[in-house]
């Protein structure tokens, strides 16, 4: 058994345990099976490279984010006003653990966001505004690894190959935030989101303690909403309809510290209805991005994430995103 993190490195075995850690700096130090994005970036980044690469079993881990967007992107998830220049900046504090389900790893998560949004629409020649601070929408998450997904000890851990992994995600974002249908924008939804998704990811190296592991991966979901009823303005009940959207990413070891990744996101569907009547609001977009792992150490790393839509319909998300991470283990 390996002491934890931190302790002083020279005890019986600490070839294996070295063996690792080096295996925890090569994987990127990523939250296994935990993959996190605030709502607002979910339209132009999704869940990010690596969010449910496996770890050995019981790692806990607590991860800072930063995340900017500019663009037509509201705070809450699903969100698009069409026209608009929005300004959000979020901070996001998320606590993770991992554990064994029937030899399998799965997870669990809550990650809450806070920070401000503002921005402004020219509707004829006037100019509409609005902005808000506070809390957004907490998150609670579930991922099961139902193939090749194996709750692996630390020693097991270094010498597994990957390979073909998938598993089943779950999302639910509850209606906690900060929200006034006064305001013309707001951090929270209130309303309910649940998020089903389907991670799968192929493995193209011998262990992770490969230095040039590579990894192809792709995450198809759907985002399924709740109404609002209490919508801003005219509206009483908001309703909208489920957001299909596809994800992949390409990523390398360059290296024991550095691993980057080229990424893609797509998505489509999201028409509104307003008291029932739709808004001919379909959204379509497709986002590009890239995105840098840099380890720290055997218990810190730090992931910097560009995204920008670089295609879509009048409805759809338009803008960029950058999304900074950094995590901790033990």
């Amino acid at each position: 058994m390996c002491p934890s993190v931190g302790s002083v490195k020279r005890w019986p075995g600490f070839r294996e345990c070295d063996a690792f850690f080096s295996a925890m700096r090569l994987a990127g130090l990523v939250v296994a099976m935990l993959g996190v994005s605030a709502p607002v970036a979910l339209a132009q980044m999704g869940d990010g490279p690596r969010a449910y690469q496996l770890l050995p079993k019981d790692t806990r881990a607590i991860s800072q984010f930063y995340i900017g967007t500019r663009g037509n992107l509201a705070p809450s998830e699903g969100s698009v006003i069409q026209g608009a220049n929005i300004d959000v900046d979020l901070g996001l504090t998320q606590f993770s653990q991992t554990f064994g389900l029937n030899g399998n790893q799965a997870g669990v998560l809550a990650f809450i966001p806070y920070g401000r949004a503002s921005g402004s629409l020219g509707l004829g020649g006037a100019t509409v505004s609005g902005s808000d601070n506070g809390l957004g929408d907490l998150t609670l998450g579930f991922v099961y690894g139902f193939l090749n997904a194996p709750n692996l000890s630390r020693e097991a851990y270094v010498k597994h190959d990957p390979g073909l992994t998938m598993s089943a995600l779950a999302r639910l974002t509850l209606p906690t935030g900060s929200y006034s249908a006064n305001r013309n924008l707001n951090l929270g939804g209130n309303r309910w989101v649940l998020e089903l998704g389907l991670p799968v990811s192929y493995y193209l190296g011998r262990s992770f303690l490969d230095p040039s592991l590579m990894t192809f991966e792709i995450q198809p979901k759907v985002t399924i909403f709740g109404d609002n009823t209490d919508a801003i303005g005219a509206t009483q009940v908001l309703s909208q309809d489920a957001i299909y959207s596809v994800e992949a990413h390409v990523t390398r070891n360059f290296g024991q510290a550095f691993w980057a990744s080229l990424d893609a996101f797509y998505a489509y569907g999201g028409e509104t209805q307003n008291d029932g009547v739709a808004a001919n609001n379909r959204q379509r977009s497709l986002s590009l991005g890239v995105t840098g792992n840099l380890t720290l150490s055997e218990a810190m790393s730090i992931k910097l994430t560009y995204g920008e839509v670089v295609s879509g319909n009048a409805a759809g998300a338009d803008g960029r995103a950058v999304r900074a991470q950094f995590l901790y283990l033990f």
